[in-house]
């Protein structure tokens, strides 16, 4: 449905019909012609509406034109860079990325990231004020991860005999994750723990390169690639897992963390970026260097190893969880809006607000999207269809 309404929550959805589009700036453009378009309208209709969040680079065009032509503070939750992503800005597409990201923290009247972490890495790469950044975990609904549920016998025996033990990882196939660091520690788990099976959840551009490495290093026969899961299925293997395991290079926040420990499920992570301000080492989960598959494989051998130790962690990192409620999150959420509309309510630029006709709104950030078309040309003839990947 394009509209739908869930007590006080409204949801628009909006139509874009891109098909022949083939290049991905062009498809994001058209995307954002679209929403703004729609969103304009929205707010003739509603006048009362008087504030706009937005999330990230890809709706960068739509959130400023609004905020300008129709005079409307503008929060902005950036989730992680392109910087951070790459470690570096290497081509002309991440420069372009690079850019719209700092253009949205510029335009925002308060910026909100997940992470301590994140916080540090806007005001290095981006020089956004200290005082402008609101730092708001994100949040998971706890309970729901504590309900038991086994995998249905049939799918057990599928991913391992009776009796083994089941390592998860769930993420995004891409090498900032860092599953190429899990699938070389896996000899070395193997070599005391025999009976171990490792669950790769996802899907994503990497995934090739991750099962030609298993093949090379003799593991294929202990190494499951699962593709994509839904909710469900994802939730049981939470239950099902001894241990989980998201030894990433770059990572904001570490949703999946805490989705794991919610479960009960102790967590092994990398010592990088939001995990460091979950995951206390020895106490709620256990920390590694990033890339260091033997470090990573002792920690999974000490957990396998002992089962008190494993279910102490993972009753810690189950109260840890809790912490994390969606209504907490909302509540410190709902501060930032009230303070931007308190200010806002003072700002001679919000007083002078004119509502224009359509055909007189102008669209912040063609000129720049014309002059990026004409310097990437053909270079960039990739339409990334990875929308459907697991997101975490």
């Amino acid at each position: 449905p394009t509209f739908s309404q869930n007590g006080l929550l409204r949801v628009h959805r909006v139509r874009v019909d891109a098909e022949d589009i083939h290049d991905f700036l062009d498809w994001v453009f058209h995307f954002n012609t679209v929403l703004a378009a729609y969103g304009g309208e929205l707010l003739r209709e509603e006048p009362e509406i008087n504030l706009i969040h937005a999330h990230d680079w890809l709706v960068a065009y739509a959130a400023v034109s609004l905020k300008q032509n129709h005079r409307i503070p503008l929060v902005v939750t950036i989730h992680a860079t392109e910087y951070g992503r790459n470690r570096g800005i290497f081509t002309p597409l991440q420069e372009r990325i690079h850019h719209l990201e700092w253009w949205l923290t510029y335009e925002a009247w308060r910026v909100i990231c997940c992470s301590q972490f994140m916080k540090e890495e806007l005001r290095k790469i981006f020089q956004v004020p200290e005082d402008k950044i609101d730092v708001i975990p994100n949040g998971i609904d706890a309970e729901r991860f504590q309900k038991k549920g086994s995998l249905p016998e049939e799918l057990r025996r599928m991913l391992a005999p009776e009796g083994e033990k089941l390592v998860f990882f769930i993420g995004r196939l891409v090498p900032e994750k860092g599953v190429q660091t899990l699938i070389e520690a896996v000899p070395q788990v193997i070599s005391d723990f025999p009976k171990t099976r490792f669950i790769i959840g996802g899907r994503g551009s990497y995934s090739q390169e991750l099962q030609g490495l298993a093949r090379r290093l003799g593991v294929e026969n202990y190494v499951v690639f699962l593709g994509y899961l839904d909710d469900h299925l994802r939730d049981q293997l939470y239950q099902e897992a001894a241990l989980a395991v998201f030894p990433s290079f770059y990572e904001p926040f570490g949703i999946v963390a805490l989705e794991a420990m919610a479960a009960g499920t102790p967590v092994v992570v990398s010592d990088v970026g939001g995990f460091r301000e979950i995951v206390t080492n020895g106490v709620n989960g256990w920390r590694v260097p990033p890339g260091d598959s033997t470090a990573l494989a002792a920690v999974v051998k000490q957990v396998l190893g002992s089962e008190e130790v494993a279910h102490q962690v993972g009753e810690q990192g189950r109260r840890c969880a809790l912490e994390y409620r969606w209504s907490e999150i909302a509540l410190k959420t709902m501060q930032v809006y009230q303070q931007v509309r308190q200010e806002a309510s003072k700002s001679e630029w919000v007083l002078r607000r004119d509502f224009k006709r359509p055909e007189e709104a102008s669209f912040f950030g063609l000129r720049h999207h014309t002059t990026c078309q004409k310097e990437f040309g053909e270079k960039n003839k990739v339409l990334h269809k990875e929308g459907d990947d697991q997101e975490y």
